[in-house]
């Protein structure tokens, strides 16, 4: 893929970004990069080197987008995707309380589109859970996202699965020890606490092991009964896309992928930038808006018939199995996102084709 032309694209389809109507329409333009830049420099501390250096790498990025002349380096492109996630074309919001802050600045443009019907966003939070195993120390660690599907049905990924339970030779799933999931999750909830459960066994899933992230071929999917822990009650299920609304998945329509960005690890080139934009704050329960980008047929690599699409909301390890689900009235699941490539695209399997598979 054309890595230049896909963060151009996440830069100029920004949906009416804040402040951007008295910058012109060129991202790119003069005014438009030192307005992002200045975003970018309110998020970090420009006396860390590691931040002046990420400011400099953003500077040369959007240099060469503009340019179009040199090459475009491994530290140009985290540069490019820290201004993506700070001046509110993809930011990864933190949810609280089964809501957003509608004050925080980094949701830019899409205020007005999650504003539009917050009793549906927090219905629709309370419904998504983080997937972890408790640590001897006390601590937990994420192995992914679900989401509620039907009455005591989780889906997920069959990667999260697979971190989840060992399959024995009778060809039953044994669940690990301590696993929890959790419908909070968050950063800072208050009362009342969020449900609590357990898995119990597997409903049905993708037919392939997945040995590879990001193999559009093969389902990555999972169906995961679980268990209420006592005096906990499930959350209701999510509503499933219609089979018959094609609208739902054209090329640019808004969306949000919901789940846990995990901490990345630091071998990553970009993990000490992330590590700074996301203030240290990882495994919490966030909301990222995108738009759709290849349809159903246009993904490299898809089964026949085709049932991937790609995104480019702002997700992390731990997103994985995240609903992504369409920013209209309904705000119906349209997709189960399953893998990606950081800065560039991020793919997902059709919802209606997961749930039709029979898998």
């Amino acid at each position: 893929m054309d890595v230049a032309k896909l963060l151009r694209s996440r830069l100029c389809s920004q949906v009416n970004v804040h402040g951007r109507e008295s910058l012109g329409s060129d991202p790119l333009s003069e005014k438009a990069r030192e307005h992002s830049l200045a975003r970018l420099a309110l998020q970090v501390d420009e006396n860390d080197p590691a931040a002046r250096h990420l400011l400099a790498s953003a500077r040369a990025g959007l240099d060469f987008l503009r340019s179009e002349s040199g090459i475009l380096t491994p530290a140009m492109r985290v540069g490019i995707e820290a201004i993506i996630l700070t001046d509110g074309s993809r930011p990864a919001l933190l949810v609280s309380n089964d809501s957003i802050d509608f004050q925080d600045p980094l949701i830019g443009g899409w205020f007005s589109r999650l504003a539009k019907n917050k009793p549906l966003l927090r219905e629709t939070l309370g419904k998504i859970a983080r997937i972890a195993q408790q640590q001897p120390n006390g601590t937990s660690k994420t192995l992914g996202t679900g989401f509620m599907v039907g009455t005591g049905l989780l889906a997920t990924n069959r990667h999260v699965l697979q971190e989840m339970a060992v399959l024995d030779c009778a060809g039953i799933w044994r669940f690990k020890d301590d696993l929890i999931i959790d419908f909070g999750g968050e950063h800072d909830r208050s009362n009342p606490p969020a449900a609590l459960a357990r898995p119990v066994a597997v409903e049905r899933l993708g037919p392939e092991p997945i040995l590879q992230l990001c193999e559009p071929r093969r389902l990555d999917f999972a169906l995961i009964q679980i268990q209420a822990l006592p005096n906990n009650c499930l959350p209701t299920p999510l509503q499933v896309c219609d089979a018959d609304d094609a609208q739902a998945l054209k090329p640019g329509t808004p969306l949000v992928t919901i789940g846990f960005p995990a901490k990345p690890s630091f071998g990553m080139e970009n993990a000490k930038a992330l590590f700074k934009l996301f203030k240290g704050v990882f495994d919490v329960k966030r909301l990222s808006p995108g738009l759709l980008g290849d349809a159903l047929g246009q993904v490299p690599g898809d089964s026949h018939p085709p049932r991937c699409f790609s995104h480019d909301a702002s997700t992390l390890g731990g997103n994985s199995g995240s609903c992504v689900i369409g920013l209209d009235d309904t705000w119906q699941i349209i997709g189960l996102h399953f893998g990606g490539r950081s800065g560039e695209y991020n793919l997902a399997h059709d919802i209606r084709a997961v749930m039709e598979s029979g898998a």
